[in-house]
């Protein structure tokens, strides 16, 4: 009987500890098992492709003056997407959120969102830099 008094409250808290390491790991083994779930997986191959960033306008400036279409800056020009190949082959661009330029008179930068327009396409990066210069008309 002296050896089961002996250290009784070390004996104890080692059992409470034992059992609480016991409930963790089952609760992340239970949680591995349904994250590895069969339905969870996918086998679907993605391949990623360089597209290139199409700029989409709306509006016109201000009366008197006009976008100067050819010195439109966008960077990147190009951005990766990633997505199954059935969805990548046929795409060869990727669109801004329309930028409205109603009312502009002069030059101006801004950081615009890019469109994912079709289904399991995803973006690495989802924004540009675009510079739209804005001049007086002769």
């Amino acid at each position: 009987m002296k050896w089961l008094l002996n250290n009784f409250w070390l004996k104890i808290a080692a059992l409470i500890l034992s059992v609480s390491c016991w409930f963790y790991v089952k609760e992340v083994l239970n949680r591995e098992q349904h994250r590895l779930n069969k339905e969870n997986v996918s086998s679907e191959i993605l391949i990623s492709k360089k597209v290139a960033v199409q700029l989409v306008l709306e509006g016109i400036p201000q009366e008197g003056f006009k976008v100067i279409k050819e010195k439109i800056a966008i960077k990147p020009e190009s951005i990766f997407i990633v997505g199954p190949k059935e969805a990548i082959e046929d795409t060869a661009f990727i669109r801004t959120f329309p930028i409205s330029i109603s009312g502009f008179s002069k030059t101006f930068t801004k950081k615009v969102e890019l469109v994912s327009f079709k289904e399991g396409i995803s973006l690495k990066n989802g924004f540009v830099e675009v510079t739209i210069p804005i001049e007086k008309s002769p």
